[in-house]
């Protein structure tokens, strides 16, 4: 059987993942590394100045057509919680899952995780404003209205993944194909959840040491 939704509103997703979030920084100590570095920095304004510029190099070569952008960056308030459109059959499933998996190369422009997450990454520093060399938080929703569009198309992947497990069994190519697809948009979701928690956290100036750092998760081309 499909597993239910546990979160069924945005914001209880959102909230989950910001906690979620919390326990990984938590157990890896990594934002006491961070504050460490932020010691050793001269002062705020300067790390301001640095970050533009490490943003700025990273722009010269991703540019976004911004009518696209928007489109795409529409939240979708649909409730995930109808699962009872998964498909019941394998051939049903397959069908469903590569409407999925269409979805998702729309979204992603069929990019990797890690271009396509720094592309938004790169929308979102966009929309910060400077005053007196300090920013401000920018257009937060930039990032998680991609969060939640990335989820929608996760959710019913989980319940089809689930249910060609059921069929075809953990070695499959079917379920290898699912569980590909399942980790893939996953991964893209914690690269979001990743910098939507540091804004949250810390503001800009943590995110301006987690980047200049290298230390953002897509930026280290991690994978779920």
């Amino acid at each position: 059987m499909p597993r239910p939704p546990i979160h069924k509103t945005n914001e209880a997703k959102l909230k989950a993942a910001r906690e979620k979030s919390q326990r990984h920084y938590a157990k890896d100590r990594i934002l006491k590394r961070r504050r460490e570095l932020r010691v050793e920095k001269t002062k705020p304004s300067q790390e301001t100045r640095e970050f533009e510029k490490a943003v700025a190099r990273a722009l010269n070569g991703h540019h976004i057509d911004e009518d696209e952008s928007d489109a795409e960056l529409e939240t979708d308030e649909s409730s995930d919680d109808e699962n009872d459109d998964t498909p019941s059959d394998l051939p049903g499933c397959l069908r469903a899952l590569k409407g999925l998996k269409d979805e998702m190369l729309s979204l992603t422009n069929e990019r990797e995780p890690q271009s396509f997450v720094e592309d938004i990454f790169l929308q979102y520093v966009k929309s910060i404003k400077y005053t007196d060399d300090r920013g401000d938080n920018g257009d937060i929703t930039i990032i998680t209205n991609v969060m939640l569009k990335v989820q929608h198309i996760l959710n019913p992947t989980i319940h089809v993944q689930d249910e060609i497990l059921n069929f075809c069994g953990p070695i499959s190519a079917e379920f290898r194909t699912a569980n590909s697809l399942s980790r893939f948009l996953s991964t893209i979701v914690a690269y979001l959840e990743d910098i939507d928690y540091l804004i949250h956290v810390g503001g800009v100036s943590e995110l301006c040491i987690a980047h200049s750092s290298g230390e953002l998760m897509y930026q280290k081309n991690l994978r779920v």
